[in-house]
């Protein structure tokens, strides 16, 4: 039996090639979605808990208490971790400081307290902290940038929260119509598309919401009466919803347009909150056993078979250029 070519081995490499992307892809439903492998983050000056709140890229940002309990934003670049503090923040007291809440380029957003105790929105560029107020609001929230614009959520002095979004030069509120007068909170952007949610008028009850510029959608996680969708990114968006079998507990989700799929950390006791997603990536927060919060980044693993294909696809590759350089002249 004469020996095999590198080009009928190529040729064979090929055809099983083919053979295990079928039988993968006839399999491929049967696997469970969503694996991730969860990353605790949890600033070392964070003695009284860390969030992550927002990611872009490589960077994660979000907030830490200290041992007085006081907010403090931070940086994270995958190996260290940076303090961001508004230098117009007040920390006198208990509660008070500077929450980060979101991240895109070189751009982060947040909320910091003043000496009033009141709440002012903020942008950072890397070098200047500049202030960001609704005009005549009693207190604002910036929660979530995407270019330049910003949303997030201000008190229009009634009590009751309304979000907006702003473009560089315009406050534009948001009002969920379902919300039928009670507050609606937007917390991320990703291009032209808001979510946040709204409290369902006289129910009381938070649902979730996409706006796309010209109307809102509820986003309702069947598995709850209460849906808080916190980040966007693309098509995914991120959020918790209530446990109604346990009081004070909550479960992460992550909601594709069509499927939610929950999304707990398995060292949250109870409580996981996803705040944030990039390129598949998520951020946010758990309680564990010490019963403070803890950050954690959650990245997706790859499933097996994009794996073998990938493997087979090289072999393939290598063999058939092997073939073409071994061709008679």
């Amino acid at each position: 039996m004469s020996a095999s070519s590198p080009c009928d081995l190529a040729k064979r490499t090929l055809f099983v090639l083919a053979a295990v992307c079928s039988i993968l892809a006839a399999a491929g439903t049967s696997r469970a979605a969503g694996v991730y492998n969860f990353t605790t983050l949890d600033d070392p000056l964070g003695v009284d808990g860390t969030a992550a709140t927002g990611i872009y890229s490589n960077i994660v940002v979000g907030t830490y208490f200290d041992s007085t309990d006081v907010a403090h934003g931070f940086i994270y670049n995958g190996s260290s971790y940076t303090t961001l503090d508004d230098p117009l923040a007040s920390t006198s007291s208990f509660g008070l400081g500077t929450h980060v809440n979101g991240v895109y380029g070189d751009t982060i957003v947040g909320t910091y307290s003043d000496s009033s105790g009141a709440t002012n929105g903020f942008l950072y560029n890397g070098s200047t902290f500049t202030t960001l107020d609704v005009p005549s609001a009693a207190n604002t929230s910036v929660t979530g940038i995407s270019g330049n614009v910003v949303v997030g959520y201000y008190d229009n002095g009634s009590g009751n929260s309304r979000g907006f979004i702003y473009d560089g030069s315009t406050f534009t509120t948001l009002d969920d119509p379902a919300a039928e007068g009670s507050p609606t909170v937007a917390t991320g952007i990703s291009g032209s598309t808001v979510v946040g949610y709204y409290y369902a008028g006289a129910s009381d009850f938070a649902q979730g919401f996409i706006y796309n510029g010209s109307g809102y959608t509820t986003i309702d996680n069947p598995l709850e009466e209460e849906t808080f969708a916190n980040g966007i990114s693309g098509g995914t968006i991120v959020g918790d919803f209530d446990d109604v079998a346990l009081v004070g507990s909550t479960h992460g989700f992550v909601y594709n347009g069509t499927t939610y799929t929950t999304l707990d950390d398995p060292l949250g006791l109870g409580s996981t909150t996803l705040t944030g997603t990039f390129s598949g990536v998520i951020v946010g927060a758990y309680t564990g056993s010490h019963d403070i919060a803890d950050g954690f980044i959650a990245t997706p693993v790859p499933e097996p078979h994009f794996a073998i294909l990938a493997l087979l696809a090289s072999i393939a590759l290598a063999l058939r250029r092997r073939s073409s350089h071994n061709k008679p002249v």
